[in-house]
């Protein structure tokens, strides 16, 4: 319990943010409950634990990942990674440090210069498997103009994220194991409606097992940032560029004991 008020203490020390929370305490993190007070309300979903080992691509400020280690209060099988270099990094991402020392301090672990659609390569990760492989708000951030074009450019990120995530998802041992699952955040509406993500996904074998609403209030110390760094006037600390976004889980694909059996478009639901 120590490290994780030491790590809070140095977050909130050196981390300086354009907007602050009107809250002035702050309490300790548990991991939240999935039913809200109001029964009519919509459930918040916080899909990892303890027992879970987690892999995260394409990391920018590492605040998620930081928030995701305060939450289950260890980073100890958290694996953080960027696509950037450190120097980058932090030219990009002013507090990128201080989330990096947090999540250090946790036991996380941080690392640099992994290309998300190429994980094999790279010799930290070319043998490990993962219960959880997490992608939020993947974007090329090539500032194409052209729409269509652009599209087909994130479409070819996530095919070959998809296709390296492949073979670093963990696989079940046994019918009584849970299949390893990758996780992909994006918003909601166009263009991201227009770039199919579930059927990308089933093209590289995948199958779209759930999906659910995005609350990035669960993760406290969270601020998303963009893939070319923050941007006055345009990054938010508050998070409301990311208030309308979707989680889609996706799994290993496996073929139905009766084929005709199969739902068109795959058997995935959604959850709010």
């Amino acid at each position: 319990m120590g490290k994780l008020k030491g790590a809070l203490a140095r977050l909130k020390a050196t981390v300086k943010t354009s907007k602050k929370k009107a809250s002035s305490s702050h309490q300790q993190p548990t991991a939240p409950k999935n039913v809200s007070k109001d029964s009519k309300a919509p459930k918040k979903i916080m899909p990892y634990t303890l027992e879970d080992e987690i892999l995260l691509v394409g990391e920018g400020n590492f605040s998620f990942a930081n928030a995701l280690a305060l939450l289950l209060q260890s980073g100890e099988n958290i694996t953080a990674t960027c696509y950037d270099s450190e120097e980058i990094l932090n030219q990009k991402y002013d507090d990128a440090k201080a989330h990096i020392e947090s999540l250090l301090s946790l036991q996380g672990t941080v690392m640099h210069g992994v290309d998300a659609t190429q994980l094999s390569k790279h010799k930290r990760l070319k043998l490990k498997r993962f219960s959880k492989i997490i992608f939020n708000f993947p974007h090329t951030g090539s500032g194409i103009k052209d729409q269509e074009i652009n599209i087909r450019t994130n479409q070819k990120l996530l095919n070959d994220f998809f296709v390296t995530a492949k073979e670093h998802v963990s696989i079940p041992k046994t019918k009584f194991e849970q299949p390893g699952e990758i996780h992909v955040t994006i918003k909601d509406g166009e263009p991201y409606a227009s770039w199919n993500i579930r059927k990308i996904a089933n093209q590289c074998g995948l199958q779209c097992q759930t999906s659910f609403k995005f609350h990035p209030e669960l993760y406290d110390s969270y601020r998303h940032r963009r893939t070319l760094g923050y941007q006055q006037g345009l990054s938010d600390d508050d998070n409301n560029e990311v208030s309308s976004a979707r989680t889609y889980v996706f799994v290993i694909a496996r073929e139905p004991e009766n084929p005709k059996k199969r739902k068109k478009g795959g058997d995935d639901s959604d959850s709010d």
